[in-house]
């Protein structure tokens, strides 16, 4: 008998979690299992060691929810594909989650309270008995609870609020759930610790508010560069997510390059936001030159042409000149 740690796992998988699963209504894609629930998909995605060997290992088991209506909002472009884990909205790890589907208290506290590890030795009937009670009490007794406003609105109030991007998903996750005054005060939390001055977080709070009818300071700097990507009209809804978030990588890599080589006081306020409709999506510059930004982008940016059927730049006259530069293209 293959006793090899991926043997072991598959065979744990195979025996004692997957009929049980699939009782509850969920599809297996490799160690992803997901199902539809309410709108929503839930997703149970095992993880194994990166250091499991022939002679034994461990795995965990990372949790997931996705939710259409909170994606809608934090997401650049809306999802053509089943999600993953990393995807989802809500996300843990099972040894966070106790037997009664409750967040514990002390989430994290443990890095290794959620892995089960096994060897040679281990009695593989016994383990997989004790792996599925584990996937039934907490794993679908956590999507139980996190079912309902109420069991969602407990979890963001059992930890602190935290802030930057995670704060911002929290903030919809809470207006989703129907609190809007919590929701209100996880995004004054983002606010307040954000860098001081004009910077991406500030402006993607201001945004996120807007949509969810909350209050929020409103941006005082003046965008530099507008640039747009459109792609034909014929291009599926796949290949436009593609297209669109490889755009997204592509311009965060090279804002974070432009800060090396601009003269900029703060880093932070020189960046980018995108926003997309079904064919175009429009990447604003803030924080630099129009000048400086222009031909430094369109240069780089012109490989990408094959993806879309028309690249449109903008400069704003009115946008403040900072200090000259040298003409050095990074």
């Amino acid at each position: 008998m293959d006793r090899s740690s991926k043997a072991v796992i598959s065979q744990v998988l195979a025996d004692s979690v997957t009929p049980l699963l699939k009782r509850h209504g969920f599809d297996r894609r490799g160690r992803t299992y997901d199902r539809a629930r309410d709108g929503r998909r839930e997703l149970i995605n095992v993880q194994p060691n990166k250091w499991n060997n022939r002679y034994g290992g461990s795995f965990t088991i990372n949790l997931g929810i996705f939710i259409p209506e909170v994606d809608s909002i934090v997401s650049l472009y809306p999802l053509q594909a089943p999600p993953q884990e990393p995807e989802c909205h809500i996300r843990c790890r099972i040894g966070d989650v106790g037997p009664d589907g409750r967040m514990r208290d002390d989430k994290g506290a443990d890095a290794w309270r959620g892995w089960r590890a096994f060897d040679a030795q281990t009695d593989l009937s016994a383990f997989g008995a004790e792996v599925r009670q584990w996937v039934e009490r907490n794993a679908l007794g956590f999507f139980d609870k996190m079912s309902t406003g109420a069991g969602m609105l407990a979890r963001l109030r059992r930890y602190p609020m935290p802030a930057d991007w995670v704060g911002l998903r929290e903030v919809v996750l809470a207006a989703y759930a129907g609190e809007p005054t919590l929701a209100q005060e996880c995004l004054d939390v983002v606010v307040a610790k954000a860098s001081p001055g004009p910077n991406r977080i500030l402006r993607e709070a201001a945004r996120v508010a807007g949509r969810l009818g909350l209050a929020c300071p409103a941006p005082t700097d003046e965008p530099a560069l507008t640039a747009v990507f459109r792609v034909a009209a014929d291009t599926t809804p796949q290949d436009r997510y593609s297209a669109f978030y490889h755009l997204e990588n592509k311009f965060s890599q090279y804002v974070a390059l432009l800060r090396t080589v601009l003269p900029v006081q703060d880093a932070a306020q020189l960046y980018h936001t995108a926003e997309c409709t079904s064919l175009a999506c429009t990447v604003t510059f803030y924080g630099a030159n129009p000048e400086d930004l222009l031909d430094r982008l369109r240069r780089a940016f012109e490989r990408l042409s094959e993806l879309f059927a028309e690249i449109t730049w903008q400069v704003n006259p009115a946008a403040p000149r900072r200090a000259a530069i040298s003409d050095v293209v990074p």
